[in-house]
């Protein structure tokens, strides 16, 4: 996304050890005006887990705001040793959430997680969509969910697609 003299970016974070970011760069020569880490820290197992980051485009708004939609921690199932995503215990601030930046400077100055602690992909990566007071955010847990851009209050969220066994910790077994 290009804005006011900033074009918006990001990285997905998908290598180990990666962590996901949005970067604003001067629309001129660019360089790298903010950077902005889309996996809060404490994060205790850096060189195994990565992700957080934005596989879609940021929306940009009139107003100098970037909405951005992120990704999941990975690996999201976890391994044998950190079952249930143990490698990332937590809510992982961040990930799986509607983030609002400064466009100017990367400063976070909102932001909604919509899956906590998450073990089943489910990325909140859509690209945001500007509905006039509305920023409509959706991803792979099949939710698509408004908020108005001014309060950031909820306004609806609904359910999309078909939602089997699909809350709580993976079973041990393979399920069909």
């Amino acid at each position: 996304a290009v804005a006011r003299g900033v074009v918006v970016t990001s990285t997905t974070g998908a290598s180990p050890g990666g962590r996901g970011e949005v970067l604003g760069l001067d629309a001129t020569d660019g360089s790298v005006l903010w950077r902005f880490d889309t996996i809060a820290d404490p994060w205790p197992h850096p060189k195994l887990a990565n992700g957080g980051g934005a596989w879609q485009t940021p929306t940009v708004d009139g107003s100098g705001h970037v909405w951005v939609g992120t990704a999941n921690p990975n690996p999201w199932g976890g391994s044998k040793a950190f079952p249930n995503g143990g490698m990332y215990p937590g809510p992982v601030r961040w990930t799986d959430s509607l983030l609002e930046l400064d466009l100017h400077t990367g400063k976070l100055l909102w932001s909604e997680q919509v899956t906590s602690h998450d073990v089943r992909d489910y990325d909140f990566q859509d690209p945001p969509v500007l509905a006039g007071s509305l920023v409509v955010g959706a991803g792979k847990a099949g939710k698509v969910i408004a908020w108005k851009r001014s309060t950031h209050e909820r306004v609806w969220s609904t359910a999309v697609g078909v939602h089997l066994r699909d809350t709580g910790p993976l079973p041990r077994d393979a399920v069909s």
